[in-house]
């Protein structure tokens, strides 16, 4: 697997005999989402079986409208060619088609209630990126920003403590709630990366349930260090975001 993101005039990689593509970007955290929830499935086949090509998002390649209208990443293709895409989408597929470990709840409330816990997960995403992403966004804005993402952190931490299990998913091992908002958790230091004045408070449940997650293999195959995913934000900032950053020539 090349970590080079593919861009405008690139040539598209050929499909490979009975593998499934990821069409990805390193540091997205939707991406992340589906390679999260292919490794958790069957970390063997993750390895061998999956195969992913990166895009530059900023200077798309312009094969990848042919696989989803709209560029976006995750995209996922079949090597019979036919393509879906949207994460939260994409990794049911994963979990409804591919044999191993089953991710989401048997019981059809509990996954219902375990997909609302994951939209409503969703108001946390456009707080991280006015604060890390947004050179904009007024610093006395941050402060207030950074409230409200705790708070959202606080309420699934009380959810957590509610459940009385090591994770959103059971005791045993994570769930579909707990791969679909892991990568926000992963890129939660950043903040105080960014700006060191913010202090967060202890938040014990979900602390300890970070550090359960740091030693599942599927969040190991696709973990970034905090100061790796610093370095890449700061180049967004600037307008001209290093997607290669991690790649070699």
């Amino acid at each position: 697997m090349s970590l080079e993101h593919l861009s405008t005039g690139s040539i598209c990689p050929p499909l490979l005999p009975e593998k499934v593509r990821i069409y990805a970007m390193r540091f997205c955290p939707y991406a992340q989402r589906a390679l999260l929830a292919l490794a958790a499935k069957d970390i063997n086949y993750a390895k061998t079986a999956g195969d992913v090509v990166f895009i530059n998002l900023k200077d798309k390649p312009e094969w990848i409208f042919s696989k989803n209208p709209d560029g976006k990443v995750p995209t996922v293709e079949r090597s019979d060619g036919k393509c879906i895409y949207e994460s939260l989408i994409v990794s049911d597929y994963f979990d409804d088609t591919l044999s191993g470990t089953q991710l989401h709840p048997k019981d059809p409330f509990q996954k219902a209630v375990d997909r609302i816990l994951v939209e409503n997960f969703g108001k946390l995403g456009p707080l991280f990126y006015r604060m890390i992403f947004l050179p904009e966004t007024p610093p006395g804005d941050i402060p207030k920003l950074f409230e409200d993402y705790e708070k959202i952190i606080t309420e699934f931490s009380m959810e957590l403590e509610k459940r009385g299990t090591n994770f959103f998913g059971g005791n045993d091992h994570p769930g579909m709630a707990d791969y679909m908002i892991w990568p926000w958790f992963e890129r939660r230091p950043v903040i105080q990366l960014q700006h060191p004045d913010l202090k967060g408070q202890e938040i014990i449940a979900i602390d300890q349930w970070v550090e359960r997650m740091k030693e599942d293999p599927a969040v190991q195959m696709w973990y970034l260090t905090p100061e790796v995913h610093h370095k890449y934000n700061q180049t967004v900032r600037t307008g001209s975001p290093d997607f290669n950053m991690l790649f070699e020539k």
